[in-house]
């Protein structure tokens, strides 16, 4: 959880190497490797090492297909590589799941914050994401 707020903070470096020293630790535990996944996405994202990201996201998607967050990062990862076509597919699948998603609804209830934020943002109003 320590990787997953640090990432969320803007702290990508921080947040990646807590998550890799969590699931050294607990490698079998489905708890922290849910929270490790997310802050090995927010922490690719925000270092701008996109393929990492994409790789996590899809390792999220397939193991925890209900879960928002893989949906999220892949498509604001894909969005932010200008592959705009694939980020809206990946939108789609988000908003089946969760047909009132939106970028406002994401400003109150998820934790990245700052610039960070507004980076995860912007790439996914690129994806297509709803503004509200």
């Amino acid at each position: 959880m320590l990787g997953a707020s640090l990432s969320a903070r803007g702290l990508h470096q921080e947040g990646i190497e807590r998550a890799e020293h969590a699931m050294r630790l607990s490698p079998n535990d489905r708890g922290v490797g849910m929270f490790a996944v997310l802050a090995l996405m927010g922490g690719y994202f925000g270092a701008g090492r996109y393929e990492e990201c994409a790789t996590w996201a899809r390792r999220m998607i397939e193991s925890n297909p209900e879960h928002l967050g893989g949906y999220l990062y892949l498509a604001a990862t894909l969005a932010a590589q200008g592959e705009v076509g694939e980020a809206a597919k990946v939108r789609d699948a988000l908003l089946r799941l969760r047909p009132e998603m939106s970028r406002a609804w994401m400003k109150v209830n998820l934790p990245p914050t700052g610039e960070f934020a507004e980076r995860v943002y912007a790439a996914l109003r690129k994806a297509g994401v709803p503004e509200e």
